[in-house]
């Protein structure tokens, strides 16, 4: 599956968030949006998920424009992980795993009334979740929010992952962790991510995307983006580049 954002351009009051943007995700990628705050990536996320209307341009799935796909169906194909994930009921993280198999279904979910699905094992270890499945959301720490959130949508198995900022309350290892779980989701999905972090993107990104302003200041490879000065002018940083095990990193100073 392919999710494009075609010329796209929407406006929030007098400012232009998104400027003729042009933006896919694939199968196969894993794709990195990265930029400054307030350089589009949320909104630009939101777009593609079906969350926001652009005023102009295209969504298309797999060539088709998005308006003329239902909701039902949109939502089996696209999981969407927002930035600042919020459950309006306390639940379980197991209750929560199981609304998440079931988006996009017919089964449907109401409180107290779960589905009766088995929670997919490689799911609950890869993001480490067994000592928390009877838990509420409510005793949780940030980054456990977090993991339980990011499963939740992963456990539905979208064509599509779109997900902002999955990484940013995580401690250090639950972020390798994931980068490297969303690198081996993308052999088989089409995987979009909002990474604050740049040397986590040129670490595990098969393409990185550069917003500025609004529109798509590089598009390309990671080795390719760190030997340009694009992230030092998006920015208005001078980074200095280091050789690490993994590939460049950047060190901002």
């Amino acid at each position: 599956m392919t999710v494009t954002l075609h010329q796209v351009s929407l406006r929030r009051g007098s400012r232009l968030v998104l400027d003729r943007l042009d933006l896919a995700v694939a199968r196969g990628r894993l794709t990195c949006l990265v930029g400054p705050n307030g350089s589009g990536k949320s909104t630009a996320v939101k777009v593609m998920a079906g969350v926001l209307a652009p005023a102009a341009g295209a969504v298309l799935i797999d060539g088709r424009p998005a308006d003329e796909i239902s909701p039902v169906e949109r939502a089996r194909h696209i999981g969407y992980l927002p930035q600042d994930f919020v459950s309006h009921w306390d639940l379980t993280v197991r209750a929560l795993l199981a609304l998440g198999m079931a988006r996009g279904s017919a089964i449907g979910w109401l409180p107290g009334r779960m589905p009766d699905l088995p929670l997919p094992p490689t799911v609950v270890a890869d993001f480490d979740l067994a000592p928390l499945l009877d838990r509420r959301l409510s005793t949780l720490s940030g980054g456990e929010r977090a993991r339980a959130a990011c499963a939740a949508v992963i456990a539905g198995q979208p064509d599509t992952l779109l997900a902002d900022e999955p990484t940013a309350s995580l401690d250090i290892g639950h972020q390798i962790s994931t980068m490297r779980l969303l690198r081996r989701l993308a052999a088989r999905h089409a995987v979009l991510v909002v990474v604050h972090d740049i040397n986590l993107a040129l670490r595990f990104a098969d393409e990185i995307i550069v917003l500025d302003q609004g529109r798509a200041a590089f598009a390309g490879a990671p080795a390719t983006l760190a030997d340009t000065d694009i992230l030092d002018r998006v920015f208005a940083l001078r980074f200095t580049r280091l050789a690490g095990p993994d590939g460049v990193v950047l060190s901002a100073g």
